[in-house]
């Protein structure tokens, strides 16, 4: 059974991503793995997009939630 501390910790940790994925792009250097699902971001993305921090899927999935 998770404790306090386990709660906090990853409600701490969905925060923060969620924090992070408001940012337009992470000024400049693309990430190489989804800040989502941990997927390795392909190159073509990187390049194309600068400062990307989700894979296809997951950006998919983002948008399809604010819309």
């Amino acid at each position: 059974m998770a404790d306090i501390a386990d709660i906090a910790a990853e409600r701490i940790e969905k925060t923060i991503h969620a924090g992070l994925s408001l940012i337009p792009h992470y000024q400049g250097k693309s990430l190489t793995h989804c800040l989502e699902c941990a997927s390795e971001i392909p190159q073509a993305r990187q390049t194309a997009l600068p400062g990307v921090g989700l894979c296809v899927y997951c950006q998919q999935i983002r948008e399809a939630r604010n819309q």
